[in-house]
């Protein structure tokens, strides 16, 4: 991945920690990409079938599956994402240890914007739009880009943190 690479001959640790950290949060973040694959269907077909009312009463009721699924999910990795690190971290007392918990922190508490982006872009792509989910893409790119060249120069691990929420 760009961050990785971009940093990787810098700050090693911080590589290490970042990426020991990231398998951790894709493990918490797949139930948004569930309920993103789920509210295209949905929406797709009850496009098709001109059930607009029930979009929306579907939309919302995912939307609140989805903040419940992230709350949790963030609280978790707050809680003990010291001990999800130490699964993939043998010497608790290092660096990559204290950077991959401060990352597990970080990202726990941006689970549900995370969430309500997979449910709303898909929601829309599921009605037949590419265009804005599109846009969206580009967009989000474009700042993974800007943020990993501005890290390489002037960041801090605590900076990259944030790269994923921000994005």
């Amino acid at each position: 991945d760009v961050e990785s690479r971009g940093l990787g001959d810098v700050y090693k640790r911080q590589v290490s920690a970042y990426t020991a950290a990231s398998r951790i949060e894709y493990f918490f973040s797949q139930p948004m990409s569930a309920y993103a694959v789920t509210m295209s269907n949905y929406v797709g077909q009850n496009y098709g079938a001109g059930k607009y009312q029930r979009i929306k009463t579907g939309v919302r009721q995912c939307t609140v599956l989805m903040l419940v699924t992230a709350i949790i999910g963030g609280l978790l990795l707050n809680i003990f994402g010291k001990y999800f690190a130490s699964v993939l971290i043998e010497d608790v007392s290092s660096k990559v240890f204290e950077y991959a918990t401060q990352y597990l922190s970080i990202v726990g508490c941006s689970l549900w914007a995370f969430g309500i982006i997979c449910v709303y872009r898909s929601s829309v792509q599921g009605m037949g739009e590419a265009g804005i989910p599109t846009i969206n893409a580009i967009i989000e790119s474009s700042c993974r880009v800007i943020w990993t060249i501005w890290l390489v120069k002037y960041g801090n691990f605590h900076q990259l943190c944030f790269a994923n929420p921000v994005t």
